[in-house]
C-alpha cells in the first residue's frame, strides 16, 4: 500500500526537487515531485494541493513517486533498470545543507543526471 510506504518513510525535510515531463495522450505535462529527506536515503513525493469548488475546502495529498532506501539500493536500481526514473527528467535542484543531499547527488551524477547543488539553512522538523 502506498499511503503505508510513506507512513512508514516518515518524510522530514524538503532536501530539493525534482522535475519531470510525461506525454499524457500527445500533451506533455511537467511534475514538480518533492524530495524529502526521511528515515531512508531520498523520498520522491508528489504533493498534491487542491481546493474543492463548492466549500472551498484546501486538500493536501501525497503520493509516493520513488524512494531509495540507501545508497546501494539505487545502485541496484540503476544496475537492474538502466535508470533510476522511467520519466523524462528535465531538473534535479538538492540542497547541500541536509547530510543526505551529497550521496544522493553522487548517485544522480553518476546515472548522468544533471544536478543543481544550492545551500541554505532551514530548520529540520526531526
Amino acid at each position: 500500500n502506498i499511503l503505508r510506504t510513506i507512513d512508514m518513510l516518515r518524510c522530514y525535510d524538503k532536501m530539493g526537487e525534482l522535475t519531470i515531463s510525461q506525454d499524457q495522450q500527445g500533451v506533455e505535462r511537467r511534475f514538480k515531485i518533492n524530495i524529502y529527506t526521511c528515515n531512508a536515503l531520498a523520498a520522491f513525493v508528489y504533493d498534491n494541493y487542491w481546493t474543492e469548488t463548492e466549500t472551498g475546502k484546501k486538500h493536501h495529498d501525497q503520493t509516493l513517486y520513488s524512494f531509495f532506501a540507501d545508497t546501494q539500493h539505487a545502485k541496484n536500481i540503476l544496475k537492474n533498470e538502466k535508470t533510476l526514473f522511467y520519466d523524462k527528467v528535465t531538473s534535479i535542484k538538492l540542497n547541500l545543507f541536509f547530510k543526505e543531499a551529497m550521496p544522493l547527488m553522487k548517485i544522480l551524477v553518476k546515472a548522468g543526471y544533471k544536478v543543481t547543488a544550492y545551500y541554505k539553512e532551514v530548520e529540520s522538523k526531526k
